[in-house]
């Protein structure tokens, strides 16, 4: 079967930026990072902003084009000059805390593309996420049998790491059984119940979002490795 994608582009119209927005960032260096979708208003802001601050540029991994940001993207990518503000324009939470889970930024703020209001977004307003990382990775330490979790989608798929997990020193003396799939259907999973703890080798998301969706404890691979 052959698979086409797609992409989206948002039609709003993109207002000129406000003054609290230039206020934030000038004099600054700012990374903004934006979805596939509003690239065009984000480019539309960036001349805008370019009067008052500096903008860097950065390709983040998975990604088709510069200063775009998937929410795996930025579980996998090192950043070297590092901003003074990191800025997210678009919508919803999980990208910008994409960025503070995987100790990129401290901080992020969130600018609307709808109306440039602003919010920020720190550690402190993710804490009960962290704990419970810190919950999984203790009772995972404890666990026997570990389900590791692989699916065949395009850009999510990583069979090949996945087996890496065999030589691991950390896992020598688990027992370690693999599931493959395209979609990972989490009811699913409660029919092995002799499963302890998981590993998630797909979209880092699962393991932080969807995890209230799953009875056992569950981890990225990049957690581990």
């Amino acid at each position: 079967m052959k698979i086409e994608y797609f992409e989206t582009k948002s039609s709003i119209e993109t207002p000129k930026s406000s003054s609290e927005l230039v206020s934030l960032v000038k004099n600054k260096t700012i990374l903004l990072l934006t979805t596939v979708q509003f690239l065009e208003q984000r480019d539309k802001l960036a001349i805008e902003l370019l009067k008052h601050c500096k903008i860097i540029s950065l390709k983040l991994s998975h990604c088709k084009y510069q200063n775009q940001i998937l929410g795996c993207s930025a579980f996998d990518s090192k950043i070297v000059e590092k901003p003074d503000l990191f800025i997210y324009f678009g919508d919803g939470m999980f990208h910008p805390k994409s960025l503070i889970l995987a100790d990129i930024a401290e901080e992020v703020y969130l600018v609307s593309p709808i109306d440039f209001s602003i919010k920020k977004i720190t550690k402190q307003d993710i804490n009960s996420l962290l704990i419970k990382r810190k919950v999984a990775l203790t009772e995972f330490s404890k666990s026997k049998n570990i389900g590791i979790l692989i699916t065949t989608k395009p850009g999510q798929n990583n069979l090949t790491k996945a087996l890496t997990l065999k030589t691991l020193e950390k896992l020598k003396n688990k027992n370690l059984y693999f599931f493959l799939d395209d979609t990972i259907n989490f009811q699913e999973l409660e029919n092995f119940n002799f499963i302890d703890s998981w590993i998630n080798t797909a979209c880092p998301r699962i393991a932080f979002d969807d995890s209230i969706r799953v009875m056992k404890p569950i981890l990225n691979i990049n957690e581990l490795v």
